[in-house]
């Protein structure tokens, strides 16, 4: 069984349960055939393999991993309140094991349904592209200082490039449940030529924009040691403001309304993580395009944003 979700669009009966409300929802034709049209964009030609059972995603180890808080005693489940971002990476480090040395891309779109008065809970397409660049540190390390002196490359980590890709929404009190999941390798061939925010996926530079512009963001930012997957919620919550982001009108599934790329441990012999994002279009009479930029390093967190004006408004 393919996806719960895709069940509904071929049965033309598409209904979602807002969490305060004793009834389903049924959305209009139109609005089923164009989230129909969204799913086979984001999915149709991928080929990707998709998951059999997305249930089988959140697994007893899921629930004893590190990723997932510890449960409270609650009628929620322990990942209840994880949003669509900080859910997809964590899933993915979770299947396909920890990296020391790693880039993410992330894609986010959001797609809203509004029926009158009310709009449904919006479905997010997640992509996470996740690049071992262990291989490569451990190569420039034996290029430096000689292969006597080099850790053995496993150390450096072992482990695929992926791609994966999420269909998500929010249901019954869970705010990221998967309707769907697909994965896929990437080869050699192909990640050589892949673009990570303007520098090579495969950089053992680090990603950044130089651009003029970017101003020192004061923010309440205490975690020195976020994982991944905590990284990207708090870039996605401070770029949209909430978990899946306010409606924008225009957007289609193949180009993202947020690009996140995050770096681990890519360059230097300290702990460093740093995310950067780009968002737009925005809409907003002023500015079209937001990028944010987080570093975490030694102890020490810095927020950074920069905004790209329309003509004659800045």
């Amino acid at each position: 069984m393919r996806s719960r979700l895709l069940q509904f669009f071929l049965g033309g009966s598409l209904s979602l349960m807002a969490p305060a409300m004793a009834q389903a929802i049924v959305l209009p034709e139109a609005i089923q055939a164009e989230q129909a049209a969204w799913y086979e964009i984001f999915f149709g030609e991928s080929g990707l393999e998709h998951v059999e059972s997305t249930m089988a995603l959140f697994s007893d180890e899921w629930y004893d991993s590190e990723h997932v808080p510890p449960a409270t005693g609650g009628i929620s489940m322990p990942d209840a309140d994880m949003s669509p971002l900080e859910m997809a990476v964590a899933l993915v480090d979770h299947h396909e094991g920890a990296l020391p040395h790693a880039r993410y891309r992330i894609g986010y779109r959001a797609q809203f349904a509004i029926v009158e008065d009310y709009t449904a809970p919006p479905l997010a397409y997640v992509e996470v592209m996740r690049f071992n660049l262990g291989p490569a540190r451990h190569a420039s390390v034996v290029a430096d200082y000689g292969a006597e002196n080099a850790a053995p490359v496993e150390e450096f980590g072992v482990g695929p490039h992926v791609v994966w890709r999420f269909l998500m929404g929010s249901v019954q009190g869970r705010l990221s449940d998967v309707f769907d999941a697909a994965r896929g390798i990437i080869d050699d061939a192909q990640v050589q030529a892949m673009d990570c925010l303007g520098v090579p996926c495969m950089s053992l530079e680090d990603v950044e924009d130089s651009s003029d512009g970017w101003h020192t963001l004061v923010m309440d930012d205490d975690n020195t040691d976020a994982r991944p997957a905590q990284v990207a919620d708090l870039m996605a919550m401070r770029a949209m403001g909430s978990e899946y982001g306010e409606i924008v009108e225009g957007l289609d599934p193949v180009k993202p309304q947020l690009s996140l790329v995050i770096s681990r441990n890519v360059t230097g012999q300290d702990d460093f993580t740093s995310a950067l994002s780009h968002q737009g279009p925005l809409m907003d009479d002023a500015v079209s395009d937001q990028w944010l930029r987080r570093l975490q390093l030694s102890g020490h967190v810095e927020w950074s944003r920069r905004f790209i004006y329309r003509p004659g408004r800045q």
